[in-house]
């Protein structure tokens, strides 16, 4: 990730991590788990991108899974997920 400056940061690009544009296009897709790769798809090891937050100066997607909801900054969803459909 390039060094962070905020003289650049506007509501469409804030905090570097997703854009507002990056986000909203990923909304309804559905994610794997990277640690799940090869397994076969099941409503359990699926997540499907409900939400979209602004936290911290950083837009986070949120993730609907099975037994859980969380929020992926753009490093952690890169890192951790995989977009499936």
């Amino acid at each position: 990730m390039s060094e962070r400056d905020d003289s650049n940061a506007t509501f469409e690009y804030v905090g570097f991590g997703f854009t507002l544009k990056e986000a909203t296009k990923l909304m309804h897709h559905e994610v794997m788990r990277k640690d799940k790769k090869g397994k076969k798809q099941t409503i359990k090891n699926t997540g499907v991108i409900l939400g979209i937050l602004h936290l911290n100066e950083e837009i986070e997607l949120v993730v609907q899974f099975y037994e859980e909801a969380k929020q992926f900054t753009k490093s952690e969803f890169e890192s951790q997920l995989d977009v499936i459909s």
